[in-house]
């Protein structure tokens, strides 16, 4: 590409800007642009150009111009030593140890640590004679003593600790060895060579007891110095206080004799008490005959003790004799060898560790700024736990070098994993190979392993069996060198910044101190130190003190990132000012007001209503809601209800931090055939000898995609209509002895419909395919996106009739009308998480349905019930991504082994079941993890709802009384946890919050009619399970009040309860049942209700969480629920106003038709509607009455209507159920409608709404 740039006539400049960037178009992908064009702005005003050009003083680059043509860096890598490895045994453990001891014992023994001290000190007490003979100034004579007296006290206790050290190692030692011995005894083997070899060295006894006791002498008498210099400060004090406390005794004593001067009553008793020298009868007499006050005592001060010279001496000698070698014992010094052999025939556990470390290999990797340069060939472990590489590495380099790193990576596995690193000095100039020597530098890793295998110890944590040496991690040292290649004429080829830096440092060089930058830090550490003079290894570093010349004070700060001064286009006070610059840096921070938003390009495009609503943001709370519900306060109350949510969610998602991101794996990034393995080549050989069944194909599960490898650019809604049962049909036909119903589906979502083909009777069948289009807001396909999606699938179930408008010889006119029949709604939500929903659906027919009627039941479905059903398979096209669950990633308050024993329970359920719904911990409202049966407890339903003798109730009053507790729980609206969270996590909220809020999923309602029913006196359990639409939900399961033998199920979202054992009912798969003791999980072979055992002490059918013998964890719900009356007169003007709305959205529907009202019709529905509470499930008595109510106040008019109810929660609601029912569509000339609203209400402003909806034909007087 150079060279065909290069090869042009402009020389490749028409392809670069005067910007020095290449010239593009803009991504033709890009659907919007970023910024809109405004006509008339000038589009340079806001550019400033300016052109590149070099630093002067760039240090980054080798300037050729001083004279250095080629800067080479050698590292010679040597050899790796591990003083522990993963792989070490036990023995292994102890035989470093041992090695450590001796060398430690060696180091004091050799380097004649203890002489050394005697002679410091017998030079120290020297010069303290020399200066005390001296004639020199007092003053000066008396400081320099007193630094002596230290520095003898401090070398004292060196000396001390010496020899105790001494002593003590070697009493380790000795016992390590024995330790070593024995092992090697019980395990009948030895994988280690180290044997000890102990040499004595006699003693005199006289001598070293004579030292023993100057050195007591000595230590007694300056103890004694000591005492005496402190005694005279203590006994100035004591004085003083002694004087302080004779002059109050004194005050004390003539204010005891005033008072009993005062108190005497007779003249002699007087006298006595003036003549007596008792003080003690004074104070009594005044105690007794008077009330003033009398100062207490005080303790006479104690006189400062003297030294006892006799205890120091007894404390001397016991330390001496506990710390010390006794004198006249033999010497012992140990010396290590490696002769002891090592056994070939051991065990398979030793004989796999051994494989193992014949099998480790380790590789190097060498950066140079952070840049690799080299990777070393793969070494294998040797037996002594050490890896040789032996090899130099020549670098020819054009950076100033800033780091050399190093890094030890294992090999062994299939993907190599890192030790540790170590970062190299940079060498300075003194620095060549001819002369340098090998520096170890140790390293160590925190990195947990474990073995299977008994012999190896792992590292990370703390063996068992060796508790005292603490947790064993990986460590050891490196040998290698880093310097600088060298020339003929013997100069090192170092960049010149270093020989400028170096030439300071040749001294430091020589005493061994590497990768020092600052001379006169290292001046001021050692004049800091007080090093000893006397001692030899100290010459060369006080020589280095004279030789560092002395500057003025330095300047105490450093700055980092210098360029980042040029790089700053605006100061400080201008960026805090700038309202574009503070929106972005708050979105950034994830302000929920500015979540989604779009921050204009232009400070002068940032309106004032944003920055307002920006700065008057505050989170909300539930006090914060208001009481009333109603009209505008309860829209009003709706919205500050969502925002208080929307806080409650950022601060879930808050405590996930980090966690949301998803992780890649490699399956989500490259897509490939999985490799055949024995397994998967058996089941195709087995395939080709299966029975071939055309007829009866298999469909095969798809996979979720992750959110990372979907790219959607259309989707669509495909629902499969199959059939129907018990659809009702119309009574006008039953006098012909036919049963007539012309039905069809109508599939809708969002302003997208489609519908079947109709089909004739009460059990129909379409078999026929349905497609929606969908396209989400923005044409965003995120799943962050997908998840805050609030519309439903709606599934209406119409009959089609046939209307002859005019009729006639020739020709005949007709017209096409639908009567709606139920329905049936899915979020999609729903449709999102499964992805595809497969079953036989209940559909929500009304509780009366005028003109129509129940079939005649010769379906075996219908044998269970009389509601309508509908079998459907609804899926989505292509299938698109789920965010992962975050519920793990949160912090808990449940102790930890608990949590660690619950997941494993929930892995193991998971692991053979993993369609079945189990949990364990949920996320309350604070994002913590608690245990679930802390949300189950009995609590107190509204009195209103209780009869006077609840507590007494059986049989069929208390199945009614807990049908009308299931009926109130069900009218709390509905709202699920994927609107809130955006499908990342699912919380539950406590029963008090959710009546507070009016607002909850499946979770919340079930819990709080589990918890009514407890509060009954009744067994209950939480179903958590997988139901026909809804997909993982909550039942209650509680005994049948009346048998007491079979269980019943209740749907706390409709209110409606079934037996367990019906074969269709919506709750097809139970997971795991919940009470306030335990988390039992269905191991059984079947979870359909029907086929599922309900013994919970069988632990063959279900595993409980806790051990039965534990006790129940504390609940985290409320003692007693409050409720709070809803106000009747606002209930009405509820009632009006939702009145008035339907009325008019009727009218509206109907704009281009007359729209006439039956007043009759309307007051008998008035009449009607307010019986329609008392039994809110469909039964065929309640049918009957209304249907002949209408026809005796309405003889001869042909009725067809319906009693909508709808759980209150905003007026939109109404009006879309309303309008879906399709009520509006008749365009009979002499159709008439009638209506009527009723509302009732209950405790915490809950609300049931009955809309009753009727068309009534006139008969025809023709």
């Amino acid at each position: 590409m150079e060279n065909r740039l290069l090869r042009r006539p402009d020389m490749g400049k028409g392809w670069f800007g005067k910007d020095g960037l290449l010239l593009t178009t803009p991504e033709p992908t890009h659907k919007l642009i970023t910024r809109p064009l405004i006509i008339g702005e000038d589009p340079n005003r806001h550019l400033i150009y300016r052109e590149p050009r070099m630093a002067r003083n760039s240090t980054t680059i080798i300037n050729k111009t001083d004279g250095v043509n080629d800067c080479q860096l050698e590292i010679y890598l040597g050899s790796i030593h591990f003083s522990h490895h993963p792989l070490f045994s036990r023995e292994h453990v102890l035989s470093q140890s041992l090695s450590k001891q001796c060398e430690v014992y060696h180091k004091i023994d050799r380097g004649r640590l203890i002489d050394q001290y005697r002679e410091q000190l017998k030079a120290l007490q020297y010069s303290i004679q020399d200066l005390k003979q001296s004639q020199t100034d007092p003053m000066q004579a008396s400081e320099q003593l007193e630094r002596y007296r230290l520095e003898v006290r401090a070398k004292r206790q060196q000396l001390k600790q010496t020899g105790a050290t001494e002593y003590q190692l070697m009493q380790n030692v000795l016992k390590t060895w024995r330790e070593l011995k024995q092992l090697r005894e019980d395990q009948g083997y030895s994988c280690t060579t180290s044997q000890l070899v102990i040499h004595r060295f006699g003693s005199d006894a006289m001598i070293e007891q004579a030292l023993r006791d100057r050195d007591i002498e000595a230590e007694l008498m300056e103890r004694r110095e000591d005492h005496e210099a402190t005694m005279a400060v203590e006994i100035l004090q004591y004085q003083q206080e002694l004087a302080e406390w004779k002059a109050y005794n004194k005050e004390r004593k003539r204010t005891v004799r005033e008072l009993s001067r005062k108190d005497s009553v007779a003249s002699h008793a007087s006298s006595a008490v003036e003549s007596s020298t008792n003080v003690a009868d004074i104070e009594a007499m005044a105690t007794g005959n008077s009330t003033s006050f009398i100062p207490p005592k005080k303790p006479r001060p104690t006189a400062p003790p003297s030294f006892d010279e006799a205890r120091a001496r007894l404390e001397l000698l016991e330390y001496y004799r506990l710390n010390h070698r006794k004198p006249g014992d033999p010497k012992l010094v140990p010396q290590l060898t490696q002769n002891h052999p090592i056994t070939q025939n051991v065990p398979r556990d030793e004989q796999t560790r051994r494989n193992l470390i014949e099998g480790t290999r380790y590789k190097i990797k060498v950066l140079y700024n952070n840049k690799e340069f080299h990777n070393t060939k793969d070494k294998y472990l040797a037996s002594d736990f050490s890896v040789a590489f032996d090899e130099l590495l020549t670098v020819k380099i054009i950076e100033v070098p800033h780091c050399i790193e190093l890094q030890i990576i294992n090999t062994s596995f299939r993907i190599p994993s890192l030790i540790t690193r170590i970062y190299v000095p940079i060498p300075d100039n003194t620095m060549i190979l001819s002369t340098s020597i090998k520096e170890s530098y140790q390293f160590s890793s925190n990195q947990a392993v474990t073995f299977d295998h008994s012999t190896a110890v792992g590292s990370g944590h703390t063996h068992p069996l060796l508790p005292e040496h603490g947790e064993l991690i990986t460590s050891g040292h490196m040998t290698l060198t880093a310097c600088w290649a060298e020339r003929e004429d013997g100069q090192p080829l170092c960049p010149p910044a270093i020989k400028k830096k170096s030439s300071q440092l040749e001294k430091i060089a020589r005493v061994g101190v590497t990768g020092v930058s600052n001379v006169h830090k290292l001046k001021k550490w050692i004049e800091e130190a007080n090093l000893d003079p006397n001692d030899p290894r100290n010459w060369e570093l006080l020589e280095l003190i004279e030789s560092i010349p002395s500057t003025q004070e330095e300047t105490k700060y450093f700055r980092l990132d210098k360029i980042d001064d040029d790089a700053r286009f605006v100061d400080e006070e201008e960026y805090q000012n700038n309202r574009r610059f503070t929106l972005l840096k708050l979105r950034d921070q994830g302000h929920p007001a500015l979540k989604g938003q779009c921050i204009p390009m232009n400070e002068e495009g940032i309106s004032d209503s944003l920055w307002k609503s920006v700065n008057d943001y505050k989170p909300y709370s539930l006090a914060e809601l208001p009481v009333s519900i109603f009209g505008n306060f309860y829209d009003n109350r709706r919205e500050q209800r969502l925002r208080y949510l929307n806080d409650v969610r950022e601060k879930v998602l808050k405590r996930a931090g980090s966690h949301l991101t998803n992780e890649l794996t490699l399956e989500d990034v490259i897509h490939e055939e999985v490799i055949p393995n024995i397994t998967t080549l058996g089941k195709t050989l087995l395939g080709f000898f299966a029975p071939r069944r055309p007829l009866k194909p298999v469909r095969t599960l798809r996979r979720k995609p992750k959110p990372q490898n979907v790219h959607v650019e259309s989707c669509h809604i495909r629902v499969r209509v199959v059939r129907a049962v018990n659809v009702s049909v119309r009574e006008e036909e039953l006098r012909y002895n036919e049963t007539l119903v012309q039905s069809f589906v109508e599939v809708r979502f969002g302003k997208e419909s489609s519908k079947t083909a109709s089909a004739h009777g009460p059990y129909p069948h379409w078999n026929e395919e349905l497609t929606l289009p969908f396209c989400p807001p923005d044409d965003d396909f995120s799943p962050l996106a997908l998840q805050k999606i609030s519309h439903e699938l709606e599934i209406h179930l119409y009959d089609e009739i046939t209307v002859n408008i005019s009729m006639d010889e020739v020709q005949r006119h007709q017209r096409l009308e639908k009567k709606w029949l139920g329905s049936l709604t899915i979020p999609f939500s729903t449709l999102h998480d499964r992805a595809r929903i497969e079953g036989t659906f209940q559909l929500d027919t009304p509780l009366v349905l005028l003109g129509y009627t129940a079939p005649p039941t010769n379906s075996t479905l219908s044998n269970e019930s009389s509601n309508t059903y509908v079998q459907l398979f609804i899926s989505l096209e292509p299938a698109l991504s789920m965010l992962p669950p975050i519920s793990d990633k949160f912090d808990s308050v449940e102790d930890s082994l608990l949590l660690e024993k619950g997941k494993a329970w929930l892995k193991n359920l998971r692991d053979k079941f993993p369609s079945r719904n189990y949990t364990a911990t949920v996320l309350d409202c604070n994002g913590k993890n608690v245990f679930v049966t802390r949300f189950i407890r009995p609590q107190n339903p509204p009195a209103s709802l209780l009869p006077q003798d609840y507590q007494t109730l059986t049989g069929g009053s208390l199945l009614q009384c807990m049908e009308r507790l299931a009926w109130f729980v069900s009218l709390i609206p509905f709202l699920p946890d994927a609107l809130v969270f955006s499908g990342t996590c699912d919380v539950w909220f406590t029963s008090d919050i959710f009546l507070h809020m009016l607002g909850g999923d499946e979770e919340e309602h079930a819990v709080l009619l589990c918890n009514y029913f407890l509060f009954l006196g009744q067994r209950a359990w939480l179903v958590l399970g997988t139901a026909i639409p809804e997909g993982p939900t909550a039942y209650v399961l509680t005994l049948h009040p009346v048998s007491n033998r079979s269980y019943i199920l209740w749907n706390p979202s409709n209110g409606k309860h079934f037996p367990y054992n019906l074969s269709h009912i919506p709750l097809h798969s139970i997971g795991c049942l919940i009470n306030s003791d335990n988390v039992w999980g269905n191991i059984q072979e079947w979870d359909h209700p029907s086929r599922v055992t309900f013994d919970l002490q069988n632990s063959k059918k279900w595993s409980p969480l806790f051990p039965s013998t534990m006790n129940p964890l504390d609940s985290i719900q409320v003692d007693t629920l409050e409720y709070s009356e809803t106000d009747p007169e606002q209930v009405q003007q509820l009632r009006t106003r939702i009145d008035r709305l339907v009325h008019d959205h009727i009218e509206q529907l109907r704009e281009h038709d007359l729209t006439r009202w039956n007043r009759l019709c309307c007051r008998v529905l008035h009449r009607l509607s307010s019986r329609l509470e008392e039994k809110p499930f469909s039964s065929n008595e309640t049918s009957q009455l209304h249907k002949r109510e209408l026809k005796e106040s309405l003889p001869g008019y042909k009725i067809t209507g319906y009693p909508l109810h709808i759980k209150y929660s905003d007026t939109a609601q109404l009006l879309r159920a309303v309008e879906s029912t399709g009520l509006h569509l008749c365009h009979h000339r002499r159709i008439e409608f009638a209506m009527y609203v009723t509302v009732h209400s209950y405790p915490n402003d809950i609300l049931s709404v009955w809309i009753y909806l009727a068309t009534v034909t006139p008969p025809d007087t023709n």
